[in-house]
């Protein structure tokens, strides 16, 4: 080989190693397998235990099972995107700036799903207040559950901003 190829080829190489803020593209590569991998489990956890959670669901005679299932269903899907951020970033190993990134990025992923997960658990406990529409309108108790709801995304709102230091 020509000598100007030969140092293509080492210039390609250091690129390749050194990658983008000295990780490797291969090791970048890697992650963004793992994550993917994830990505793939939660579709088949998705087609697999919730079509049976749906049958189990179907035959029951109550509606709050249904309205449970409806609420945190895509919470829990969440959660594999969560597993696949946290070990994506475990193999890449970050350190310094980019470790403290991927660390308040996963947390904040955390928080997100909670704090779903708990927005989304108003509607169902909300069908419980219509109980009080003896004492309460039925416009109040839209209120009050509109209230909570936009409660739970504030707090967590804060939450988040409190993780990456914002006071």
């Amino acid at each position: 080989m020509p000598a100007s190829v030969t140092e293509l080829w080492k210039v390609v190489l250091e690129v390749w190693h050194t990658g983008v803020f000295g990780y490797s593209f291969g090791n970048m590569i890697i992650a963004f397998g793992i994550f993917l991998t994830f990505y793939i489990l939660r579709g088949l956890f998705s087609r697999f235990v919730f079509s049976y959670i749906d049958r189990w669901v179907a035959e029951s005679s109550t509606k709050a099972d249904d309205m449970l299932h409806t609420a945190l269903s895509e919470p829990l899907r969440f959660v594999f995107i969560i597993l696949g951020v946290f070990f994506a970033f475990q193999y890449l190993n970050l350190s310094g700036a980019a470790g403290e990134v991927a660390d308040n990025t996963t947390r904040s992923l955390i928080a997100i799903a909670i704090f779903w997960c708990l927005r989304n658990a108003i509607t169902p406990l909300g069908v419980l207040l219509q109980e009080l529409e003896t004492v309460l309108t039925s416009e109040m108790i839209d209120w009050l559950i509109t209230g909570a709801k936009w409660t739970i995304i504030l707090v967590g709102a804060a939450t988040i901003l409190q993780l990456w230091g914002i006071q």
